[in-house]
């Protein structure tokens, strides 16, 4: 009796560390799929492009030269004449940029969505507003 009661607990463990294993593989193998960007020093935790609809146009906004074109297509209408008027001279000397990091999206009470890139060329740091896919105010 004492030898089928010793078995059992001996069959229970092998077979609870065998479930515990399978969790635990298959909770580190989604982990490390979806593993967690750096934080940089400037910026905060940062994201990649496709990390969200604002973080994909603004990667596409940013490998683009710097034109009227470029103010038609990214900015908001209500943004583009402020932006020419203050900005064009250093979003022409920024644009397009080749190698940057962005920070995650921040929520702001208005809808849009900040996020700050580092444009790791000249280190300069930008700070964007998006709603609906378009810059609607940039800070440098």
């Amino acid at each position: 009796m004492k030898k089928l009661i010793f078995f059992l607990i001996l069959f229970s463990l092998v077979l609870f560390e065998g479930f515990c294993e399978t969790d635990l593989q298959s909770f580190l193998s989604s982990r490390h799929s979806n593993s967690v960007l750096p934080v940089d020093k400037t910026i905060g935790q940062t994201a990649d492009e496709d990390n969200s609809e604002a973080h994909k146009a603004l990667a596409q906004a940013l490998g683009q030269e710097y034109s009227f074109e470029w103010l038609e297509t990214y900015l908001a209408v209500s943004f583009r004449e402020t932006a020419a008027s203050i900005w064009s001279e250093r979003l022409s000397s920024i644009l397009p940029a080749k190698e940057f990091v962005m920070s995650l999206g921040k929520a702001n009470a208005d809808s849009s969505i900040s996020i700050s890139v580092r444009l790791l060329a000249t280190d300069t740091v930008v700070h964007f507003a998006l709603k609906d896919g378009l810059i609607e105010a940039i800070g440098f």
